[in-house]
């Protein structure tokens, strides 16, 4: 980080947006640069989903917020052709980044910046229809008559704009999750492999609805959200200091696994018993008096 930089008016902004320290967001920014300069050394960090750029910032809270805020206070901007780009990374990059990825000295195909790329052009023949002042499409010129007095049709009519969908209201976090709602935590939990997990699943769930109900925040999708506070949970079960709490876990999501099974399979029928039978009936303990029926 350049000398400077901890007081510049976009961290301060940043530190506003999300209730962080000085210290809290000069940390930020600067695992963000740390971040860049590792896997994306052309600036591109939209490569990478929210959630994985806030876990590489060490951010716990909404992967959104901290992405909506970076881009507010201009220290990340959107791009047409990568989604997300550091800010003025050519500049803030290290020498030996700008040597690699620009015409430096020793770069002889360098890499270009991310932010210099562009969409491509569209295909030979097809035509761009330029917006207006109004913000919609230009009318389509007439088209001439043919030679001999032939009357000119009217202009193409603009095509009309697609409307935009609905944005889902945001609301409270609820006091708990719908079946349904916990079925596909489930489901996501197995396919990232993480079924061992499930034991502490209600758990996880129940401490982030609490958490933002205490910070009284709203979301429009609190899956996701809590999607993104049970990922951080596995994190730190994996990490190797962890070992053994995870082990009884697996354990724990084995046993209920089993009794699932058992639950669902049919019943063994059970064997039929006659009268007639008195060394099946001596091993169940029953006493068979004068060859008759068992009492």
């Amino acid at each position: 980080m350049k000398r400077g930089a901890p007081s510049h008016p976009k961290l301060e902004s940043l530190g506003e947006a999300l209730g962080l320290r000085k210290r809290e967001v000069v940390g930020l920014v600067e695992l963000l640069h740390h971040f860049t300069d590792t896997y994306a050394v052309r600036g591109d960090i939209g490569r990478f989903s929210n959630q994985q750029i806030a876990r590489r910032v060490d951010w716990e809270d909404d992967p959104d917020q901290l992405i909506d805020a970076l881009i507010a206070v201009g220290l990340v901007d959107i791009h047409p052709v990568h989604r997300l780009v550091v800010h003025d990374w050519k500049d803030h990059a290290p020498e030996y980044t700008k040597r690699k990825v620009g015409k430096g000295a020793n770069s002889a195909d360098p890499l270009g910046w991310a932010v210099d790329d562009v969409p491509p052009d569209p295909p030979s023949g097809s035509s761009r229809i330029n917006p207006d002042e109004s913000g919609l499409p230009r009318q389509g010129k007439a088209s001439q008559g043919k030679a001999g007095g032939g009357k000119t049709p009217a202009a193409t009519a603009a095509p009309r704009r697609r409307s935009r969908p609905r944005k889902k209201p945001e609301t409270p976090p609820p006091d708990r999750l719908d079946p349904e709602a916990m079925a596909k935590l489930r489901d996501w939990l197995e396919g990232n492999s993480w079924w061992w997990f499930e034991p502490r699943l209600e758990l996880s769930v129940a401490r982030c609805l609490e958490h933002w109900r205490g910070k009284g925040e709203t979301r429009v999708d609190w899956v996701a959200s809590c999607r993104t506070w049970i990922g951080r949970d596995v994190e730190r079960l994996l990490e190797p200091r962890h070992d053994e709490e995870r082990e009884a876990l697996r354990e724990q999501a084995e046993r209920r696994l089993d009794a699932r099974d058992r639950a669902k399979s049919p019943p063994e029928p059970s064997p039929q018993l006659t009268g007639t039978d008195p060394e099946l009936l001596a091993q169940l303990d029953f006493k068979v008096i004068d060859g008759g029926a068992p009492r």
